[in-house]
């Protein structure tokens, strides 16, 4: 079996890369310093010293948020494709890319009111549970 000569080129670039990651890694790991002080040891913030545990507890919703965020911003990526043959669809008089962007507007849509609804984007309710 013949290899093309593109994905040959790409093999070989991520050879070399993974090669080379991998020997920093090494190579840090061989001939790096082990000193470690309590200064060394503390977690660093930005130049401020910490004050408490590092490991506070955030509230789920934060992380819900977060999750939300994601995936509507994923979906809203789709419009992209859709915007760039709009005006072939709309030329062609093909209605069914029209029709079927209207339905997954219509379903993404029903998502935020349903999301907005159950109270995830009232921020003043997660600090009173805090």
């Amino acid at each position: 079996m013949q290899i093309q000569q593109p994905y040959l080129i790409v093999l070989v670039f991520g050879v070399v890369a993974v090669g080379l990651a991998g020997g920093l890694v090494a190579v840090a790991a061989l001939f790096g310093p082990r000193k470690p002080t309590r200064g060394k040891l503390e977690p660093y913030e930005c130049g401020i010293r910490p004050v408490g545990d590092a490991r506070v507890r955030f509230p789920v919703k934060f992380y819900l948020v977060g999750i939300m965020f994601l995936l509507f911003s994923l979906e809203v990526i789709f419009f992209v494709p859709w915007a760039i043959v709009y005006r072939d669809l709309v030329a062609q008089s093909r209605l069914f890319g029209v029709i079927e962007m209207g339905i997954f507007l219509f379903i993404l849509v029903i998502g935020y009111v349903y999301v907005w609804q159950r109270g995830a984007f009232d921020w003043a309710e997660a600090e009173r549970d805090v």
